[in-house]
């Protein structure tokens, strides 16, 4: 049975013009002169014997110019100066030479090449495709029917079917190489479009410039080329990572064996593997390793028989290959030929069952989607449409032209093939040329495209080796530029490849932990309380890794979710407490109530009930700030807060609280001494304390305080954290304090000094905090003159003196797993923050006025901070 008919043809989708290297020419023949001048590039002596210019000064001065302007529009002025006249093109290139950078002139001797070959061709060759001449090859299929393969258009010869057989013996998978690390992408990066980019050509739309920039090669990645072979000795592959050769018809895995007779191999191979040493071209995963499997006859025929297929790919398979570049494929559309899923597992079983193997094991096959202008792919880039299981593995592949960013004339479009067909790429891209060691060719074809992608996986896999190779196509189809004209999948099917932003986080990001839960980063933030002043910032400095919403892994900062330490200096509180009054006093039968105004209208500030009885002195009440639970409150003689009181009643935070009750009891002890215990409670704080203290009936008075707090819902020293960062949700803290006062007639002294321990429990990053000690001391001295107050206060502020987290980051991707860290960091402040206040408060004024100076050295508790200056008057009529 034919089944066969009519007969099917692949191809291998790439037209190619020569344009070599070649040395620089300084020199301007006259028009109309006739020299005898060597022609510096080769393939063009064949087009004269002598050399005659047909173009003006002018037209060449024209020329020089538009190469200065760009490429786009120095191509433009060679068009409008030659038309399609030979000769002149051949002016053009050699008057420009030396006048124009050497890329510019290798596309000059392409072109005029093309033109040259365009005048003597017939009209059929001429319809064949620019080029080579590679031509329509007629080929076996192992007695199930014929198949046409073509290399561009033309040619003849066939192969014996060799019944489908395996590789034998094929030599065992290298070990794999390890990942690198993931590398930040930075918007803000400058990622320049190098020489080596500009001679490639494509990479100004397929962004693959940028991965370059950022480090990555293709590194880690296996990538098998079938095609025609490869001339493995040119200079562009000096550095190639060339692994494993395999000759598919001949079962050979000799270097010989894979010797590109034809080109298309070898400048396919170009635009993947040329090295990056800053000449000439660049590949797009240069450092990846490469395996070069040969389709073809020395005559450059394509085995196409299932046998011959079927050993091809699982060699590579059996390689342990990642990516298979397939710049081949049938020329027909599924429609044309009558393709079916039956006569596909009728004509190919073999490699068919090989290609369903490779899809489950997470083989990726990329493939041209041809060069007849068709509105559909060729049928092998379309084939998922008869064999659904194999999508997820596969890639079709349109050209782009780079000029104009839109799909080239002569390439098919994506068609029904949409879901897995992407463009890129595929129009005047120089590579290596088989020819020559040193030589170089423009192609242009989904051929060329074809690479572009296969590299583009690479560097993404590079980047994200957390991904399995089909999710790496995910990824780029998921980040392809679909705007505009790239909307249009049945053209463009997922859109245009863009590599730049392949390397960007997809949707919302995480932070990891090693107990496997993930914390939204939008939602994720550590603010330290003043107390740390810069201690956090050697916390910002540790890096993690954060994943996006397909899993991929990020390098990042803990800086990035942090809150820069509030400021110690309120200007509203410490206006409030300057201008805070001393609470009133109503005693009556052994009782003693006391009551102040508030900062909230509505409810008084300050309540506080206290009566003798047996046992000594019992209070109770309501206030809103701790300092006016103390026996001398500073309220109204400095515009700080806290300076003589324990902070930890109420967390180290400085702001008026919703609600803080005090019970206390005091005990005689002796003549001279009491006892007394006190109970807080501040919303979220509660505590309890004993202190020691002397009888007011000396001139030195002191108390020795000793306490303990509880605080839930609310960060240690008004520490904000949530998300990753959060802390436990409840800290303990003990303190002990000793405070005094001497007063002297007119002059009063006093003092407190305060040290604290606290306990914090970790949570998500950080695991836990350790112990964390912290201090805070007071000294203020007063004059109480006949008609003004005069007063000094020196005090530092709350602040920690050892805190050491203990966190545990990811730090990066390996073995098929996130690798954790163990990471310390002190959270201890550099500096050490001391106010110095001068208080004046005059008498006999109409205004009671109130004045204060504020000094405060090394601000925030950060050393490099300079000095901040603060100075409030209180000024109101009395009632």
């Amino acid at each position: 049975m034919d089944v066969f008919s009519p007969a099917k043809a692949l191809a291998l989708f790439g037209a190619v013009w020569m344009g070599s290297a070649s040395p620089l020419y300084a020199q301007l023949t006259p028009p109309g002169a006739q020299t005898a001048v060597a022609i510096p590039d080769g393939r063009l002596q064949a087009m004269t014997g002598s050399y005659r210019n047909v173009l003006s000064a002018g037209e060449v001065a024209e020329l020089v110019t538009a190469a200065e302007l760009s490429q786009a529009q120095f191509r433009a002025a060679f068009h409008r100066i030659v038309g399609a006249d030979p000769a002149r093109a051949l002016s053009a290139y050699m008057e420009t030479l030396g006048l124009v950078p050497a890329e510019y002139s290798r596309l000059l001797a392409g072109e005029t090449l093309t033109l040259a070959r365009g005048a003597a061709a017939s009209p059929a060759e001429a319809q064949g495709g620019a080029g080579l001449g590679w031509g329509s090859l007629a080929l076996a299929t192992g007695g199930v029917g014929a198949v046409a393969l073509a290399l561009g258009g033309g040619g003849g010869g066939e192969t014996a079917a060799s019944g489908g057989m395996q590789p034998q013996d094929p030599a065992p998978a290298p070990e794999q190489a390890e990942p690198t690390p993931t590398v930040v992408y930075d918007p803000n990066a400058e990622y320049p479009l190098t020489d080596e980019h500009r001679f490639t050509g494509g990479y100004d739309i397929s962004r693959g410039h940028v991965p370059h920039g950022m480090g990555l090669s293709g590194a880690g990645s296996r990538i098998a080329v079938l095609d025609t072979g490869i001339n493995a000795g040119h200079e562009a592959f000096r550095q190639a990572n060339i692994v494993g050769v395999y000759n598919a018809p001949l079962d050979s895995t000799a270097l010989a064996d894979v010797d590109d007779q034809d080109g298309h191999g070898t400048h396919v191979a170009g635009i993947l593997a040329s090295d990056r040493d800053d000449y000439r071209g660049i590949g797009y995963a240069y450092g990846a390793d490469y395996y070069i499997v040969r389709l073809s006859h020395d005559d450059g025929n394509l085995a196409s028989d299932d046998a011959t297929l079927t050993r091809a790919f699982a060699y590579g398979r059996n390689q342990g290959v990642d990516y298979f570049n397939n710049s081949w494929g049938v020329t027909e559309t599924i429609a044309e030929g009558g393709w079916t899923r039956s006569l596909l597992e009728a004509s190919y079983p073999a490699w068919l069952g090989e290609l369903k193997q490779g899809a489950a094991n997470d083989r990726v096959y990329i493939w041209a989607a041809g060069n007849g202008g068709a509105g559909q792919p060729s049928m092998v880039a379309a084939m998922p449409q008869l064999v659904p299981e194999l999508a997820a593995a596969w890639v079709a592949v349109a050209n782009v032209d780079p000029q104009t960013g839109l799909l080239l004339g002569s390439s098919n479009r994506c068609g029904q093939a949409a879901d897995w067909c992407i463009s890129a790429p595929g129009t005047e891209i120089t590579s290596a040329d088989a020819r020559g060691g040193d030589t170089y060719s423009i192609g242009t074809g989904t051929s060329q495209a074809v690479p572009a992608v296969t590299g583009g996986l690479a560097l993404v896999k590079q980047q994200f080796p957390m991904l399995s190779n089909q999710q790496t196509v995910e990824r780029l189809f998921l980040t392809a530029n679909k705007a505009g004209s790239y909307a249009d999948s049945a053209s463009y099917g997922q859109g245009l490849m863009d590599l730049e932003r392949a390397m960007q986080p997809l949707g919302g990001t995480a932070l990891l932990t090693d107990s496997g839960t993930t914390y939204p980063t939008a939602t994720t933030n550590l603010s330290l309380g003043s107390a740390f002043g810069d201690g956090g910032e050697r916390l910002g400095s540790l890096n993690t890794m954060v994943v996006d919403s397909q899993g991929a892994g990020f390098d990042a900062q803990l800086a990035s979710y942090q809150q820069p330490a509030p400021s110690s200096y309120d200007a509203g509180l410490s206006y409030r407490q300057l201008s805070a009054r001393p609470p009133e006093t109503l005693r009556l039968d052994g009782r003693t109530l006391s009551y102040g105004p508030s900062s909230v209208p509505g409810r008084p500030g300050l309540a506080l009930l206290g009566w003798q009885h047996g046992l000594g002195e019992t209070t109770v009440g309501y206030a809103e700030r701790p300092e006016a639970l103390e026996l001398w409150p500073l309220g109204g003689q400095s515009q700080q807060e806290l300076l003589l009181t324990a902070p930890y009643w109420v967390n180290g935070t400085t702001a008026p609280q919703q609600r803080l009750s005090l019970v206390r009891q005091q005990l005689p002890l002796g003549r001279h001494w009491q006892l007394a215990a006190q109970a807080i409670d501040a919303g979220d704080t509660l505590g309890a304390g004993l202190s020691l203290n002397r009888a007011w009936d000396s001139p030195y008075w002191l108390a020795l305080e000793l306490g303990a707090t509880r605080t839930r819902g609310e960060g240690l020293f008004d520490t904000a954290s949530r998300g990753a960062l959060a802390l436990g949700e409840q800290h303990h803290s003990r303190f002990a304090g000793i405070k005094g006062e001497l007063r002297l007639e007119r002059f009063s002294l006093r003092h407190a000094i305060y040290g604290g321990l606290s306990q914090v429990a970790g949570a998500g990053l950080i695991q836990e905090m350790g112990e964390v000690v912290s201090s805070q001391w007071s000294l203020s001295g007063q004059y109480d003159g006949p008609f003004h107050r005069l007063g000094l206060n020196i005090h530092q502020p709350l602040r920690v003196e050892r805190a050491e987290a203990r966190l545990r980051l990811a730090d990066h991707y390996a073995d098929g797993a996130y690798q954790f860290r163990d990471a310390r960091v002190s959270l201890a402040p550099s500096g050490r923050q001391i106010n110095y206040e001068l208080f004046y408060h005059p008498g006999g004024l109409p205004l009671d006025s109130r004045f204060s100076l504020l000094m405060m050295t090394e601000p925030g508790h950060h050393r490099q901070a300079g000095n901040e200056y603060a100075l409030m008057i209180s000024a109101h009529y009395p009632f």
